[in-house]
C-alpha cells in the first residue's frame, strides 16, 4: 500500500475536476475506478495479515 495516499489524492482531484467541468460520466467512471482500486489495495493488505 506504499504510495496509496498520494495516488488516492490524485484520484480524488481528478474526480473533483470532472465534477467542476460538469462531466458526470467522467466523474462516475473515475469514482468507480477509485473505489475498485481502494478495495483491491485493502484486500491485498488483509491477505498479508
Amino acid at each position: 500500500m506504499t504510495g496509496r495516499p498520494t495516488t488516492s489524492h490524485g484520484e480524488h482531484q481528478a474526480i473533483i475536476d470532472a465534477i467542476a467541468a460538469r462531466d458526470g460520466d467522467r466523474a462516475e467512471r473515475l469514482a468507480r475506478a477509485h473505489i475498485r482500486e481502494a478495495l483491491r489495495c485493502r484486500l491485498k493488505l488483509l491477505q498479508k495479515q
